[in-house]
């Protein structure tokens, strides 16, 4: 995990309120409707990455999704994450990982990215994140990236 990477997400996440960061959203409201719209199982694995501090995860679970992995280079973010959802984390996987070094150990019916790719400015950092999207989602799987 790139040291500085992690150090300055640390930082934004334990420097600001949630809601300080210029990224964030109350309710997920559009990316809530476009993972519906694929129509996955409650039971299909999704991941959301970079999702540290957005209530996706909590959305998905209160709808009854029951495999949801929360991937973020913070681990300031995710132990705030697992703190706001006290017993229900137990029912999430948490992976604190920079992206550009993911490597899946497991494909996912949906792949969820609302911010991160936006930050990966450097060509072999965004052709990193491709090599984990083709090595993490399923064939026929859903790609949600938004930038």
């Amino acid at each position: 995990m790139s040291e500085s990477r992690q150090a300055h997400w640390d930082e934004v996440y334990g420097s600001k309120a949630v809601s300080e960061v210029s990224w964030y959203e109350p309710r997920p409201e559009r990316s809530l409707a476009l993972i519906h719209a694929t129509g996955i199982a409650r039971s299909d694995p999704v991941i959301d990455v970079g999702g540290g501090a957005s209530s996706l995860v909590d959305e998905l679970m209160q709808a009854g999704y029951d495999d949801v992995t929360v991937l973020d280079i913070s681990g300031t973010v995710l132990d705030s994450l697992r703190r706001r959802l006290g017993e229900r984390a137990s029912a999430a996987v948490f992976l604190q990982q920079d992206i550009t070094q993911f490597r899946p150990i497991r494909r996912y019916s949906l792949w969820h990215d609302r911010a991160v790719f936006h930050f990966l400015v450097a060509a072999e950092d965004r052709r990193r994140y491709l090599e984990a999207v083709r090595a993490g989602l399923r064939p026929q799987g859903h790609l949600i990236l938004a930038t």
